[in-house]
């Protein structure tokens, strides 16, 4: 019965994993079309309505038309480390997404019957886990002090913390189960000696 109510809870605590990477998952595939800045710029005496996008592309728009679609040089930059940041956010987050996957596929095999140690498995996820998530919540803090859109902040400050989260809540949940399992080993043990000691007298 306990062995069945682990199976049960260790399920739970996969699903719960799984749910909030895939939330992460596509949070940062949203991330990626999301515009750090918008503002004007004078262009030929024109006013141009500009954004710098995600991957770090300026694309600044005329009545509807595209005058300007290039990405960003951090030598023209008012603030170069801004600008080095934003081109880099873009494949640290495309490489987090990848990992993130690669994440699930491991928590996935983990409830399999193949031949896999779990316990490397398990480990690949956090290693995964903590090298999408940590590069995330840098690029936040460095962009905090900056004009940029605060979402796009939010979004990679969620994002990372679902991360973490994700592999931080099993672990809570499956030292609980062990020690609930040890208990009842020690109680179990108790009763036997206890019983033993009976039969002698």
């Amino acid at each position: 019965m306990n062995q069945s109510r682990n199976r049960t809870n260790k399920k739970v605590g996969t699903i719960i994993q799984i749910i909030f990477q895939l939330i992460a998952f596509v949070v940062l595939i949203i991330l990626l079309f999301q515009n750090y800045l918008t503002y004007t710029k004078e262009f030929s005496m024109e006013t141009l309505q500009c954004q710098i996008k995600y991957n770090g592309t300026q694309v600044c728009l005329l009545g509807g038309e595209v005058m300007i679609n290039e990405k960003i040089i951090p030598s023209e930059c008012e603030d170069i480390h801004l600008c080095n940041t934003i081109l880099a956010a873009f494949p640290i987050t495309i490489i987090a997404i990848v990992l993130i996957g690669i994440s699930i596929i491991t928590i996935i095999l983990q409830q399999t019957n193949l031949p896999l140690n779990e316990k490397t498995l398990s480990l690949v996820s956090l290693v995964l886990v903590m090298i999408s998530s940590i590069p995330l919540v840098v690029i936040a803090f460095i962009l905090i002090n900056s004009n940029v859109n605060w979402w796009v902040i939010l979004t990679q400050f969620v994002s990372a913390f679902l991360i973490l989260l994700s592999n931080i809540f099993p672990k809570i949940g499956q030292r609980q189960k062990e020690e609930q399992s040890s208990e009842i080993i020690n109680q179990e043990l108790l009763k036997a000696v206890e019983i033993k000691q009976y039969t002698m007298q």
